[in-house]
């Protein structure tokens, strides 16, 4: 009788009230727009995931506006991918897709999926299509998947009807980013006639260029980047909104970019390890630079080049005025420490409003014995530089003279940044080797690198760390 009481009490039914209510999913009933909401904030696999929750969440990621594969590994086999693609492809049904995004190495065998791959981000008029099907060793772009002209060419159709669907979905195609992925000149051409929204290009490791061109200007397009072209042999570009351009190859392409008058960034990049005629001692290094991109170097705010392309330049005072230059970056690769800082100097000279300098030395022995002169600009004290960074640093007599000339002929000066670590740039990313070059024998110059360092630091007024 005291049980039954008790099982009444009010205060017990008024908990097992509460507890259905914290039982029922509230989450699912929310409406499909808010659910999807939902799911758009959560990366591929966690949106995939959520279809085990229940019977009402099974079909909500369909219409994820993100495929973004980037979460499969690169240890799966390849015929793994493309079976796990095909399938969230095939369950796909959302309307208009923001990013497609591979990365997993991928060959020519597997051309019919990548085709139809291409041709699903399309038609479901994707924003961002990245393929990244680089990851194992190949010889200059053997077996690479090879761009063909029927993806993104529809002739027949722009002919007959310019408002076929089939080519309204390349308008919004606005970032493509192709890695290991071979094009033709004709393709090349094909995608920025046809894609008339692309404001970034980036092409890696490609065979199959060889003269690129667009016949028609793009209006839209802001940056293009060349890293690996290995074939490519002259490039004309006509893209008059241009405002980005990297070049990472060998020294005897010539490159045309015509009527760019907003281009600001520059990045020319000498590869020395492609073939035997790359080598970065050559005697058209000026005219790679100053004859191709003399008009715009008074315009960039931002240039990275090879030290080089300055190779034959016997008087420096040819350079022009970078009216507008506030960060400089001179990778020396194997070039000579005294070239980079003569060059580094001259420039400084010539760019009143530079605020920071990257010096990124060569990993050679380093030498301090004097050799040839270091002939530097004589200049007005500079009033904007205000930060240095030099990788590679050996102590050697150059480099130490250069960064007393900085010390000694600039106002702004706030930092300087020095690593023994030497780097290498692929790209866009600066990588730091992981060990230092020296050998055993030179624990003396380590020495005397402290020493040096210690001479420049008591010269630096007390406003330089």
């Amino acid at each position: 009788m005291a049980n039954s009481s008790v099982l009444g009490h009010p205060l017990l039914r008024n908990l097992k009230r509460f507890k259905k209510i914290e039982e029922k999913d509230r989450i699912s009933d929310l409406p499909d727009e808010l659910l999807s909401n939902i799911v758009a904030r959560l990366t591929l696999k966690e949106a995939i995931t959520t279809s085990i929750l229940s019977k009402r969440w099974a079909d909500v990621w369909v219409s994820y506006p993100i495929l973004d594969f980037g979460f499969l590994k690169k240890t799966y086999y390849t015929e793994v991918l493309v079976h796990r693609v095909n399938k969230v492809l095939e369950k796909f049904n959302g309307g208009k897709l923001h990013k497609f995004r591979i990365v997993h190495p991928m060959s020519e065998r597997f051309k019919s999926h990548i085709d139809e791959w291409i041709s699903f981000a399309t038609r479901n008029r994707v924003s961002e299509l990245e393929l990244d099907f680089g990851g194992w060793p190949r010889h200059e772009g053997f077996d690479n998947y090879h761009v063909p002209l029927h993806v993104f060419a529809r002739e027949e159709m722009m002919l007959l009807n310019r408002s076929s669907p089939n080519v309204r979905s390349f308008v919004s195609l606005r970032d493509l980013r192709l890695r290991s992925v071979n094009l033709s000149d004709q393709v090349f051409d094909i995608i920025l006639y046809n894609c008339s929204s692309l404001e970034n290009f980036h092409l890696t490791h490609n065979c199959g260029l060889v003269n690129a061109k667009n016949t028609a200007p793009h209006l839209k397009l802001k940056s293009l980047k060349l890293q690996g072209c290995y074939d490519l042999n002259k490039l004309e570009l006509l893209a008059p909104n241009l405002v980005s351009f990297m070049y990472e190859g060998g020294y005897k392409v010539r490159l045309c970019i015509k009527d760019a008058p907003q281009l600001a960034s520059l990045c020319l990049s000498v590869e020395t390890g492609l073939k035997s005629d790359m080598h970065p001692i050559f005697p058209r290094g000026k005219n790679f630079i100053f004859n191709q991109f003399s008009s715009y170097l008074p315009k960039l705010e931002s240039m990275v080049v090879s030290v080089a392309l300055f190779e034959d330049m016997s008087n420096f005072m040819e350079l022009c005025v970078f009216s507008n230059l506030k960060t400089l970056a001179l990778d020396a690769n194997s070039s000579s420490i005294r070239l980079c800082c003569q060059v580094a100097a001259f420039i400084i000279s010539a760019a009143p409003y530079l605020e920071l300098l990257e010096l990124h030395l060569s990993p050679t022995r380093a030498s301090l014995k004097e050799m040839e002169a270091l002939e530097l600009p004589s200049m007005s004290p500079h009033k904007n530089l205000k930060e240095v960074k030099l990788s590679g640093f050996r102590a050697d007599v150059y480099t130490i003279d250069f960064l007393a000339y900085l010390v000694e002929c600039t106002d702004s000066l706030q930092k300087i940044n020095l690593s023994a670590y030497a780097t290498d740039r692929s790209g866009d990313e600066l990588f730091v080797q992981n060990r230092l070059k020296w050998r055993a024998d030179e624990a003396e110059n380590c020495k005397i690198c402290v020493q040096e360092l210690r001479k420049i630091v008591y010269k630096c007024p007390a406003d330089i760390s």
